[in-house]
């Protein structure tokens, strides 16, 4: 299901890298994938393809399931969230209730 979210690019990324058939992908599909699919409007450092690859095969088997590359991508997503303390959730959540009560209100509730 491609409806352009990372998850869907990163999905049809795999289905089409793997060359073979075989539901895993090895290091010379994932990369030369890789650079066929990017190359063109990224430059591409191999040192940075064999860096995300590793990320990909924590295992170390020398290849990857979708599965794992999908959550490999998630973990490498959630690093990148925001930290936010108490403070900041208090004042969300103080918020989408001021919200939820005014629409309720609103819709005679």
């Amino acid at each position: 299901h491609s409806n352009g979210s990372s998850e869907g690019n990163w999905s049809r990324f795999f289905r089409e890298s793997d060359a073979d058939g075989s539901g895993r992908l090895n290091y010379l599909e994932f990369a030369n994938s890789l650079f066929r699919k990017l190359g063109k409007w990224l430059t591409i450092a191999q040192e940075d393809v064999r860096a995300l690859w590793n990320l990909l095969d924590q295992d170390m088997s020398m290849e990857v399931t979708q599965r794992e590359m999908m959550l490999a991508i998630y973990r490498l997503e959630v690093e990148t969230w925001p930290e936010i303390d108490d403070v900041e959730i208090e004042k969300t959540i103080t918020k989408l209730n001021a919200s939820l009560k005014r629409r309720m209100n609103a819709e005679g509730n």
